[in-house]
């Protein structure tokens, strides 16, 4: 059974308390560092999203915690809760989201590419047959952006994705450089929308607040959050 929003943080605590001892988990970050690090911008500068097609190796001793519809492998009780904001937030807008399972990391190699492990990101995306991957070990806005490449392969039509590249005055959706990208003005677009913080996509343009409000409202049909 899936636990609620109002439930999950003590059972987290409890989980993850009797786990550590056994699978070396990391200690709970702080609240404060948390907050500090949403406006990092490292989410601006190095938000990257790879595919992989070959099923990538996953750390064993994880215990898994199942939060409206997500299963997250996390280390700390902080990584539980920024999930579970973020899915909360998706949620109050009426954005829907499929299953979706999220390892979280404190160390960026959790997110090295498994072709190339020198290349290690923020966190990124494996689309499989039938289930949604994400690799987190970046900010509040990776993940939303992440989570805003889920809705985007589960939610739009093609038809949705060329009036929003029409806007955004881009040709193709995927497979070009990041700044000319469909998907990756979508998943910025929609992270500047959801986001707890103040952090301003860089490399999608127009990033003004009038352009990504309009680009925003385009896509989901609701208000940001901000």
């Amino acid at each position: 059974m899936s636990l609620s929003r109002t439930t999950f943080l003590s059972t987290a605590v409890v989980v993850l308390a009797v786990v550590a001892p056994f699978s070396g988990i990391a200690s709970t970050a702080s609240t404060t560092a948390f907050a500090a690090e949403l406006g990092s911008p490292e989410a601006v500068e190095s938000l990257q999203t790879l595919s992989h097609e070959a099923p990538r190796e996953t750390p064993p001793n994880r215990t898994p915690l199942a939060i409206d519809g997500a299963i997250v492998y996390a280390e700390t009780v902080d990584q539980v809760a920024r999930v579970a904001r973020a899915l909360g937030r998706f949620e109050q807008l009426g954005l829907e989201l499929p299953a979706v399972e999220v390892w979280y990391f404190a160390d960026y190699a959790g997110c090295a590419d498994p072709r190339n492990p020198s290349r290690q990101r923020p966190g990124y995306l494996e689309i499989g047959a039938d289930k949604y991957t994400i690799f987190m070990c970046g900010v509040e806005f990776t993940l939303l952006h992440e989570l805003a490449h889920v809705w985007d392969h589960s939610q739009l039509t093609d038809g949705e994705r060329d009036l929003f590249m029409a806007k955004r005055d881009l040709d193709n959706w995927g497979g070009v450089e990041w700044s000319r990208c469909g998907g990756e003005h979508l998943a910025d677009v929609l992270a500047w929308g959801i986001q707890n913080g103040n952090v301003r996509p860089s490399r999608t343009m127009p990033n003004d607040d009038a352009s990504l409000h309009e680009a925003f409202v385009l896509a989901t049909g609701a208000q940001p959050l901000r």
